[in-house]
C-alpha cells in the first residue's frame, strides 16, 4: 500500500470520526430541545388552569377526568404562577404553593391619572415593590385608543375598583420549584441561547407570583376634565360602584361632576361571565375566582445559582428592555396627542358667551327669562347666563346677537350719536383672528333708505385677545341706554368651560370637552 493511500485512509477515518462527533452533538442538542419543548407543552396544556379572568375549566372542549369542584379549586388556586406583565397573562406554575385559605373581605382602590407616563406605569408596573391589580386597565390598548377612550378633550382618568376577596395563598418559598420547572431548567443549556431562554418567558412570563389574593373585581374608569378637583370626587366613584351593585344605594354626584365627566367604562372580572345580574355575579366569585392582587419577582431570581441563572437574567433583561422601549414610545405618542389637542390654535372651537348682570336679577329682562339664573330674586348679585355659543374658525367673525336701539348714544371714542326711536341697531360680535385669538366687540349701525344698515361706530372692543380663556366686554356697550346694564359684563370664553359664581367673578380655568 502506498503512502498516499495510507494518508487517504487516515483522513477518511478522521473525518468519519469528526462527522460522527458532530452528529452526536447535534443529536444531543435536538433531544435536549425536544425534551425542553415536551416539558413546556406539558405545563401549557395542563387543564384546568388559572387565567387572569378566572378558571379555565375546559381545554379544546375536554375536561381533565376525575376532578370534582373542590379538586379543581385546590389545583388552580395556587401561588407561584408565572405572569407576563406586558401581556397581562397568567402562566404555568413555577413555585410550589401553600394550600389556600378562604376569606371574605371587600376593599376599594381609587386612583387619579393625569398624564400618559403615569398611565403606562399603572398599566405596566416596573416597580416590583408594589402590588399588581387585575381589572379594566389590564387590557391591551395602544396609545391612539387610550387617547380616544380617556384623554380626548383635555381629560384625566379616575380609576375606581371594588375588590371582593375570597381566597388567599402564596408560594412556599422563592427557590421551592415545582418538579416540572426543575425538569425545564435541566434541559436548558449552560451556554446562552436567546431563542431557547426566551421560550421560558413565552411559557411562564417574565415574573413569578409569590402572594396572591383571589376573588372578583368590579372596575370602573371615568374620564374627567383635568381641572376638576372636587375632594369628594373619588368618594362618589366608590358610591357609583356600590349603586351599580345594589340599586337601593343612591349615589349623589358632587358639585359639577356631571358637567365635568365625559364617560364611564365598567368591567367585571371573576365569577360566572354568563350571569348578567351583578349581585348574582358577585355571589359566583367564590366558585370562579380570578387573581385580584398579587406580588411578584423576576423569573430569573428563582433559578439556582450558576450559568443558567445568569442566562435567564440576560433573557429577562432583553425582554423587559425591548418592551419598555415600545411602551416608552407609546407613552410619548400619547403625551404628544394630549399636547397637540391642548395647543392646536387652528382647530375650530366653540366660543361661549355669558352675560353677568350685577344690578337686579329679578327686574326686567335683557335676556329672555331670568328663571335660569343661579340667583333669583336677589339684587346686586351676579346673575350669569349663557346665551350664545358658536363654533368659530380662525379668521372668522360671527354675529352673536343684535337689538334695536334708540336715543342719544356715546360711542367708544366718546362721540355722540343720535338715534331716533328704533332707528339704530347694536350688534354683538365675536372674532377669531388668524392666530386663534378671540375678541368680543359691539358695533352701532343706523337705518338708511331701503332698510339698509350703515356702520356708525365700534362701541367697545375687548382686549387683549386670547387663545384659551375669556375676554370681557362692558355690557352697556351692547345694551345701550338700558339702566339695568350698568356694571354688567359680557364674557366670551373659548376652549374652556366657565364656572359661574353667583356674587363673584366668572372663571374659566376648566378645559372644554
Amino acid at each position: 500500500m502506498t503512502k498516499s493511500v495510507k494518508a487517504l485512509n487516515i483522513l477518511f477515518v478522521f473525518f468519519s470520526a469528526f462527522a460522527f462527533l458532530i452528529c452526536f452533538v447535534l443529536d444531543v442538542k435536538v433531544k435536549a430541545n425536544s425534551g425542553l419543548d415536551d416539558a413546556l407543552r406539558r405545563v401549557a396544556e395542563r387543564c384546568p388552569s388559572m387565567t387572569i379572568k378566572g378558571i379555565k375549566r375546559s381545554c379544546g372542549g375536554l375536561m381533565q377526568a376525575g376532578l370534582n369542584e373542590e379538586d379543581i379549586l385546590r389545583n388552580v388556586i395556587v401561588g407561584g404562577l408565572g405572569y407576563d406583565r406586558f401581556n397581562h397573562e397568567m402562566k404555568g406554575q413555577v413555585l410550589k404553593s401553600r394550600s389556600y385559605t378562604e376569606t371574605q373581605q371587600n376593599r376599594f382602590l381609587t386612583k387619579v391619572i393625569t398624564d400618559a407616563q403615569s398611565l403606562y406605569n399603572f398599566f405596566y408596573p416596573m416597580d416590583l415593590s408594589n402590588n399588581f391589580y387585575n381589572g379594566l386597565y389590564s387590557r391591551r390598548l395602544d396609545s391612539n385608543q387610550l387617547f380616544g377612550n380617556y384623554f380626548r378633550g383635555n381629560m384625566k382618568v379616575a380609576v375606581g375598583q371594588k375588590q371582593y376577596l375570597t381566597h388567599i395563598t402564596s408560594a412556599t418559598g422563592t427557590f421551592d420549584l415545582t418538579e416540572d420547572f426543575e425538569d425545564i431548567i435541566g434541559f436548558l443549556p449552560d451556554a446562552f441561547n436567546p431563542d431557547i431562554y426566551q421560550k421560558v418567558i413565552d411559557y411562564f412570563g417574565d415574573l413569578v407570583t409569590t402572594d396572591i389574593i383571589y376573588g372578583g373585581v368590579i372596575d370602573q374608569m371615568t374620564s374627567l376634565r383635568v381641572c376638576y378637583n372636587d375632594p369628594s370626587m373619588l368618594r362618589y366613584i366608590e358610591q357609583q360602584l356600590d349603586s351599580t351593585i345594589d340599586v337601593a344605594i343612591s349615589a349623589r354626584p358632587p358639585n359639577g361632576f356631571i358637567n365635568y365627566a365625559r364617560s364611564d367604562q365598567l368591567t367585571i372580572v371573576g365569577g360566572n361571565p354568563q350571569e348578567a345580574d351583578t349581585s348574582k355575579r358577585i355571589r359566583s366569585f367564590k366558585q370562579n375566582p380570578a387573581p385580584v392582587l398579587f406580588s411578584a419577582v423576576p423569573i430569573w431570581t428563582v433559578f439556582p445559582e450558576g450559568p443558567k441563572r445568569e442566562n435567564m437574567k440576560r433573557a429577562y433583561d432583553n425582554y423587559v428592555n425591548n418592551f419598555s422601549q415600545r411602551m416608552g414610545a407609546e407613552a410619548r405618542n400619547l403625551q404628544n396627542l394630549i399636547a397637540q389637542e391642548q395647543f392646536n390654535p387652528y382647530q375650530p372651537h366653540e366660543v361661549s358667551v355669558y352675560f353677568t348682570q350685577n344690578y337686579a336679577c329679578n327686574v326686567g329682562s335683557m335676556f329672555g327669562s331670568w328663571g335660569d339664573c343661579s340667583v333669583v330674586g336677589s339684587c346686586r348679585k351676579a346673575c350669569s347666563v349663557r346665551f350664545a355659543g358658536q363654533t368659530i374658525s380662525n379668521g372668522q367673525t360671527v354675529v352673536l346677537e343684535q337689538r334695536v336701539v334708540g336715543g342719544t348714544v356715546r360711542d367708544g371714542q366718546g362721540n355722540i350719536r343720535y338715534c331716533l326711536a328704533n332707528a339704530c341697531r347694536a350688534f354683538l360680535k365675536v372674532q377669531r383672528d388668524e392666530h386663534g385669538n378671540i375678541a368680543l366687540f359691539s358695533e352701532l349701525y343706523d337705518f338708511v333708505k331701503g332698510g339698509n344698515l350703515r356702520f356708525l361706530s365700534t362701541m367697545a372692543y375687548s382686549k387683549p385677545g386670547v387663545k384659551s380663556g375669556c375676554v370681557d366686554l362692558d355690557g352697556s356697550s351692547y345694551y345701550v341706554n338700558d339702566p339695568k346694564a350698568a356694571g354688567s359684563i359680557i364674557k366670551a370664553c373659548v376652549r374652556c368651560t366657565p364656572t359661574l359664581n353667583p356674587g363673584g367673578p366668572t372663571v374659566c380655568d376648566c378645559p372644554r370637552l
